[in-house]
């Protein structure tokens, strides 16, 4: 059911693209200039709701999507993103040691890594395309800029598919974990090719202790 959801509003989008607005039903206000107006919760929203009202307001509406969340809002929600899927301490490391929460701001790495988990452009590309369904659809770099950087809940959501992915492409390795996370921060390639071992930013390290930190709050 879910594969078909996401195709079918992937063939909105795709025709919107083509043929021009399509009036939508007016939706609950969930765009805000910044985290202090926000006044709905995160979890009035699924995760394929989140998804939907994003990728319309910026390929229909042609506007931003925009959701910011404060660091306690994000602490909190980066675990419930995760959860389901046996992540929420992880991602939430991730969030930690990518941003601080948002208070080290959502670009970095010269411009090259957006939002609040820090992802380069291809890879969300290959996040929306090939993980997320939307392969029909073009995402300008501008579009996506805004996705990451705009609507922090939209970019923890990508960063959780993403992961899972990772986790997965290491599932027959007893330390997948590592070769997973690790892989987030140095690329997949770097870890199929050194393995666990060659960690430059001591980025394992740094998750399990603020893990260990952290768990149970």
């Amino acid at each position: 059911m879910k594969i078909v959801y996401t195709a079918l509003l992937s063939m909105l989008v795709v025709l919107v693209c083509i043929f021009g607005d399509i009036p939508v039903n007016a939706e609950p206000h969930f765009s805000n200039e910044t985290y202090n107006t926000v006044t709905i919760s995160p979890k009035d929203f699924t995760e394929d709701e989140i998804i939907q009202k994003a990728i319309i307001k910026v390929k229909v509406d042609k506007k931003e999507s925009v959701y910011l969340m404060s660091p306690d809002e994000i602490y909190d929600y980066s675990y419930e993103c995760g959860r389901s899927d046996d992540l929420g301490e992880t991602l939430r490391a991730i969030v930690y040691l990518e941003s601080r929460f948002g208070e080290g701001g959502r670009i970095g790495d010269h411009g090259v890594a957006r939002g609040i988990t820090q992802v380069q452009i291809p890879t969300a590309k290959f996040i929306l395309k090939r993980l997320m369904g939307f392969e029909h659809t073009k995402f300008t770099t501008k579009e996506i800029k805004m996705l990451l950087t705009k609507n922090d809940r939209l970019c923890m959501i990508m960063s959780k598919i993403y992961l899972v992915y990772l986790m997965d492409q290491f599932q027959h390795k007893p330390s997948h974990w590592s070769h997973g996370l690790l892989s987030y921060n140095v690329g997949i390639g770097n870890v199929q090719k050194h393995g666990v071992v060659h960690d430059p930013n001591g980025y394992l390290d740094k998750a399990r202790r603020f893990i260990q930190k952290t768990r149970g709050s």
